[in-house]
């Protein structure tokens, strides 16, 4: 989170002031969450974690989102890869920032293959955070309001997708409802750096690496910094079971990591790997401990 300023004309624009509460505080939050640039991670579930830290689900946070890119306060684009991603439309036009950092997820957001299913409206028209109402031709044109005044139906939402490799990565911290902030915040740094190795990363390879984490090391937790430490090495699993001696390979919550498949061959083969792993260790193959 970041200090921002909120402008005066925040609170009576013609379509802000019309929204739920939660929208507006939503729209507000975002401004703390994003970059310096105006851009952020789009997921509900990380946005939930930032502003409705105990929500029991992404619900608010969901359509927060889904409102304030209807009416134009955010764009958000889908990446293949990094899933939605996020900018505030008039971020830079009213934040002023000493020695602003670049940001490390632009890139991501201007990608020609990520995909926008929401238009942002006209920055003249809506919310354009310091205009206030500059004229009546605009305020009719894009202020939400037909001619009468009253209010004019809303756009139509869309629901915001999960990224399936996101969530991939955090079944090694256990249940995704039972997450707290630093463990999401820890998830999101581990699979920035996973991305920069390998940035076609699918969800069943983090969970085949996963599992073979649990072989290379099976004395140690399995968790989303520990496997990007390690990624390089879990693409294939050790030779003959490495040090393996039989650890189930678990999530810190005892949770198995992996497909079925890989459960039912660790069940049939663990013993041939501990066996293998003993042999070798009295023929002074590798050492003891």
């Amino acid at each position: 989170m970041r200090i921002r300023t909120i402008k005066p004309e925040f609170w009576p624009h013609p379509i802000m002031a019309r929204q739920p509460d939660e929208v507006r505080l939503c729209a507000i939050a975002l401004l703390n969450v994003a970059d310096d640039e105006g851009y952020f991670l789009a997921s509900p579930a990380l946005v939930r974690s930032e502003v409705w830290p105990f929500d029991e689900d992404s619900s608010r946070a969901r359509r927060g989102l889904d409102t304030l890119a209807s009416i134009g306060w955010v764009e958000i684009r889908n990446h293949p890869t990094h899933g939605p991603i996020g900018k505030v439309v008039n971020f830079s036009k009213h934040q002023r920032i000493d020695r602003p950092s670049a940001s490390k997820i632009a890139s991501y957001f201007l990608d020609e293959r990520s995909t926008n299913d929401r238009r942002a409206l006209d920055e003249r028209s809506l919310l354009d955070q310091g205009s206030g109402i500059r004229e009546q031709g605009a305020r009719e044109q894009g202020s939400g309001t037909n001619s009468d005044g009253a209010a004019s139906p809303p756009a139509a939402v869309v629901p915001s997708e999960r990224n399936p490799t996101s969530d991939a990565l955090a079944e090694m911290e256990g249940r995704a409802e039972h997450l707290t902030t630093p463990t999401l915040r820890k998830v999101g740094v581990a699979l920035s750096h996973i991305k920069k190795a390998s940035p076609e990363v699918t969800p069943d390879e983090i969970r085949t690496r996963a599992h073979n984490l649990t072989l290379h090391m099976p004395h140690a937790t399995a968790t989303s910094t520990s496997l990007a430490s390690h990624w390089a090495r879990c693409a294939t699993p050790p030779v003959n079971g490495g040090g393996n001696h039989g650890t189930p390979p678990t999530n810190p919550r005892n949770e198995w990591i992996g497909t079925p498949e890989s459960r039912a061959d660790w069940e049939r083969e663990s013993a041939a790997r501990r066996d293998a792993a003993e042999k070798r260790i009295m023929a002074g193959e590798i050492p003891f401990a």
